[in-house]
């Protein structure tokens, strides 16, 4: 289910959206800023638009800065539709000894060799970049 972000009826009325879209599981984790068929990615972690296209600057400033001070309630918004990426947030780490005395898994990001990957054997990668 997506979230849309209120805005000033006169941007409404020329065609803008600002939505926080569910089934996009983009890394890093965007708001999707929207006129008629053209849709800008702006990032919740960045603050700032990943991509050279469409145009940035053809997005107004004065909706921009509806975006940056709303920008607590998107990340909180999209943390509900994404727990186990959260952006406003850190998990909080487990409990000492609930994982049975091994360290608990977590994601790390790294570039490898081909990709930009996750990996939950974050060792066994790790190891083989520094070789």
């Amino acid at each position: 289910m997506t979230f849309d972000l209120k805005l000033p009826r006169i941007r409404e009325d020329q065609g803008w959206k600002v939505k926080v879209r569910d089934k996009e599981r983009v890394e890093p984790p965007p708001v999707t800023i929207m006129r008629k068929a053209r849709c800008w990615r702006w990032g919740l972690r960045s603050e700032r638009f990943p991509d050279r296209e469409p145009d940035p600057r053809e997005a107004p400033e004065e909706l921009l800065q509806v975006v940056r001070d709303s920008i607590d309630l998107l990340g909180r918004n999209r943390d509900r539709m994404y727990p186990d990426d959260p952006v406003t947030s850190e998990p909080e780490p487990e409990a000492r000894g609930s994982t049975g005395g091994r360290k608990p898994e977590t994601k790390s990001r790294h570039k490898c060799a081909q990709k930009l990957c996750w990996s939950n054997h974050r060792d066994r990668h790790m190891s083989s970049l520094r070789a």
